[in-house]
């Protein structure tokens, strides 16, 4: 029976699940082509472009940081499946998973590594969404429209394109601007960064520092480093 510690995790991942979803009217930026934005939404997702991420969120209730890598392919069950390591901290907790997923992204098996314990599917199934939950989060927050789009009480300002090193990986990333004077999700002005990868956009961090959520009060989400397959 799985211990109690796997709940601590779900429940600071999936209080970042839900932040922003609004519908828009497309704008004109011509970097911004939507079938080039991708956003992972199982961790089998990730095996496609990844051989590493890490990834960070931040609020007053605390922190995570996450660390994803491919470890490889192996036979399971006479099935060539790839395998990842999972590795977290929050709330001062160390989390530490194999998972095991086969060619379509289906987790197959996962294993707790500290206690060599496996894990429920269904039960990681749920751990394993609740890690996404950042990138989750760009699906509600409906990244191409609220990128590319004008909403009624919000002022969308694209601020800048920079290089920056993402770990060593050096890419382009476009900076934006919400700003809100009344709104449920936020007040005053929230950042996002698209990094451009060549053969996809992806979001890669937010800044929501007024954020109306009692005990967060603010949210920031930021990939520190990424190794492409």
């Amino acid at each position: 029976m799985p211990g109690k510690k796997y709940f601590c995790i779900l429940g600071l991942f999936l209080a970042f699940f839900l932040i922003l979803g609004i519908d828009g009217v497309q704008a004109d930026l011509d970097f911004l082509e939507e079938d080039k934005l991708y956003n992972p939404r199982e961790i089998g997702d990730f095996v496609e472009f990844f051989q590493e991420i890490d990834y960070e969120f931040h609020s007053a209730a605390g922190e995570t940081v996450n660390t994803y890598i491919l470890e490889g392919e192996e036979e399971l069950d006479g099935e060539i499946v790839n395998r990842i390591l999972l590795e977290a901290t929050s709330f001062e907790q160390d989390f530490k998973f194999t998972v095991w997923v086969d060619q379509e992204g289906e987790v197959k098996r996962v294993r707790d590594e500290f206690s060599q314990e496996e894990i429920p599917v269904f039960l990681a199934n749920t751990l394993l969404q609740a890690a996404l939950s950042p990138f989750m989060t760009a699906e509600e927050l409906g990244v191409e429209e609220t990128i590319a789009a004008e909403y009624e009480g919000y002022e969308l300002e694209h601020t800048a394109t920079v290089e920056e090193k993402i770990g060593e990986l050096e890419v382009q990333v476009h900076y934006f601007e919400v700003e809100s004077e009344d709104d449920d999700a936020f007040a005053g002005t929230a950042t996002y960064r698209i990094a451009d990868f060549e053969d996809f956009l992806m979001l890669i961090g937010f800044d929501i520092p007024d954020y109306r959520v009692e005990d967060l009060e603010y949210l920031e989400f930021e990939v520190t480093r990424i190794i492409l397959n």
